[in-house]
């Protein structure tokens, strides 16, 4: 898809794409501070913020920002967050197992929109 849109005027699937790497991103980084780093004392609407302001933060207006914040405040405690994304759950420690996987399909798809250069195909 990069290759057949890298020289098209429309790039639709191309930035489709880059937008949910970003959401990826945040996402990943959420999930693995909030629910495997054991290092991490803040509460889960701390870190969902913190996160944010890492990843996504600087491609949004004020008022999509003010938005989220209020967002991050729904957020449950840690431990509530963890008994409901978890629960269910087929094999013990199938998170640990899933956040390289998650990891490496994320390096590998930044890696290829920064070979191609198109990584600010979305501006600021």
């Amino acid at each position: 898809m990069i290759e057949y849109e890298k020289n098209q005027d429309n790039k639709n699937g191309t930035i489709a794409l880059l937008r949910l790497l970003r959401a990826l991103e945040f996402t990943y980084l959420f999930l693995e501070r909030a629910i495997i780093s054991s290092r991490e004392l803040s509460t889960s609407k701390h870190i969902a913020w913190d996160v944010y302001k890492q990843t996504l933060h600087k491609r949004h207006h004020k008022t999509v920002r003010l938005s989220i914040w209020f967002a991050t405040t729904t957020i449950p405690k840690r431990e509530t967050l963890k008994q409901i994304l978890l629960r269910g759950e087929i094999e013990p420690r199938t998170c640990e197992k899933c956040f390289p996987l998650i990891e490496n399909i994320y390096r590998d798809i930044y890696r290829l929109y920064e070979e191609n250069d198109i990584l600010e195909l979305v501006s600021l």
